[in-house]
């Protein structure tokens, strides 16, 4: 409490402010999710970025084709559902994804980023190597319940040994660390998988929603219905729509109808824990 005063003149000159918000060191700076890194300062246009580097995860390296690693487009998925969250404040659902190029990294640093913009109704993502673009698309808030998915007529095809077998025939290589399938059935225009945490990363699910060696199992289950028949190697461009209600854990069976056309092919998988409602839902894979 101060005695009464008297007014004084406004100063003629501009204001002169000073920031007094304490830097603390990046080793105190803590991100509440694995991919969405450590962030950047926010940049003009509402947009930020977050950086995180790759290398930390060597179980990436049982990601390939061929002979080289090939970073997962899910670990974009991941960063986004993380990134998205953060700006917008709640679940979010990511809409109208396309995955503009693989990521090799080689022997140079893994570094990835991820920028979102806010937009009136969401934001908008971009991911990026060192050398560009991986993948865009647009965040929305996850409002809407998932739904289960449709009943399907399938029989058991194919051990999951065999199925990573064939992909390895292909050029495709999924080490330990992404066998995610234990178990297949085809239909007609359907195919259910189980799934499961693979050993080799059960203990590095603390902070992912998505961990993308299990959703990476969830985006290439689907590739069964095509390999009956089919010599092609298949990898996906894009998806029309990824929520996932709740962490990506333990066993879960996947469901997923299937739509070829002459050079694409279109899926919605269904991710249910056995006896549960949908944990995770893609449309138009």
């Amino acid at each position: 409490v101060y005695p009464a005063g008297h007014p004084v003149a406004a100063p003629t000159y501009p204001w002169q402010r000073e920031r007094h918000w304490l830097d603390l060191p990046p080793a105190r700076r803590r991100a509440s999710r694995t991919f969405l890194g450590r962030p950047a300062p926010l940049a003009p246009g509402e947009t930020r970025r977050f950086t995180h580097d790759l290398a930390q995860h060597p179980w990436l390296a049982d990601h390939r084709l061929g002979d080289a690693v090939l970073i997962p487009a899910s670990v974009a998925l991941e960063a986004a559902l993380a990134a998205g969250e953060s700006a917008l404040g709640g679940p979010v659902a990511l809409h109208d994804v396309r995955f503009d190029a693989p990521y090799f990294p080689g022997a140079a640093p893994w570094d990835f980023e991820i920028a979102v913009t806010g937009a009136d109704d969401g934001a908008t993502f971009v991911a990026r190597s060192p050398s560009g673009p991986l993948a865009h698309g647009r965040i929305r808030p996850a409002d809407a319940p998932l739904l289960p998915p449709p009943p399907v007529d399938c029989a058991p095809s194919r051990t999951a040994a065999e199925f990573y077998a064939d992909l390895a025939r292909r050029g495709l290589g999924y080490g330990p660390a992404f066998q995610g399938v234990r178990a297949l059935a085809l239909g007609d225009g359907a195919v259910q998988a189980e799934l499961a945490v693979p050993d080799a990363i059960a203990g590095d699910l603390a902070g992912t929603l998505a961990h993308p060696a299990v959703l990476d199992a969830a985006l290439h289950f689907v590739s069964a219905a095509l390999l009956a028949d089919d010599r092609s190697t298949w990898l996906p461009v894009g998806l029309g729509r990824l929520h996932v209600a709740a962490p990506l854990r333990g066993s879960m069976r996947a469901t997923a109808r299937v739509t070829r056309q002459a050079d694409a092919v279109t899926a919605a998988p269904w991710l249910p824990p056995p006896a549960a409602p949908p944990i995770a839902s893609l449309e138009a894979l």
